[in-house]
């Protein structure tokens, strides 16, 4: 099975390639975007590198899927997006995002999620995705409201971020209650 890809009104989202390492690494080399992220920040292109070739190897071994949020009317590379902690027995994932500074607060990050979670409703045979978000990140928070996931709770000091423990908050977005936002 090949990644798929798939676009919206705006978005490629397409599988990762090793030609977008330069591109992840000025992301997640940023601090503004790993500190709510529950990550420690890539330091080095070669590290990009590494982590694109464990995504793809994410989702060869059936743990998840990772793909490239790219603005189709410039083939810019603004943000990565997708499921990790694949449970097929449960069906079941978690999701995760991130794009860069420069993209925030355009939609881009609703648009790219909602076409991935119909995806995985659709054809990845998910019933449940699940997301969880550090308190303080009122963008995610409003993110996962406007694509209808419901809060759970706290998961206390869930998470490693600089050295300490932080809490999060879980939410989830059922197959039984997506309406296809």
């Amino acid at each position: 099975m090949e990644i798929p890809t798939f676009e919206t009104e705006r978005l490629l989202i397409r599988p990762l390639k090793e030609s977008d390492a330069n591109a992840m690494y000025q992301i997640l080399s940023n601090y503004d975007v790993t500190k709510m992220y529950g990550m420690e920040r890539v330091t080095t292109f070669e590290e990009a590198v590494h982590l694109i070739r464990s995504l793809e190897d994410s989702f060869y071994y059936g743990w998840g899927i990772r793909w490239a949020i790219v603005k189709k009317a410039n083939a810019v590379f603004i943000g990565t997006g997708g499921f990790h902690e694949w449970s097929s027995r449960n069906s079941r994932v978690e999701m995760g995002y991130e794009l860069s500074p420069a993209f925030w607060g355009a939609g881009y990050a609703k648009e790219a999620l909602s076409a991935m979670i119909s995806w995985g409703f659709e054809h990845g045979s998910l019933l449940r995705i699940g997301a969880t978000v550090m308190p303080e990140n009122k963008a995610s928070l409003r993110l996962l409201n406007k694509l209808s996931f419901q809060q759970e709770g706290t998961l206390r000091e869930y998470i490693l971020q600089d050295g300490v423990l932080r809490d999060v908050i879980m939410h989830s977005l059922l197959k039984k209650d997506w309406r296809g936002v």
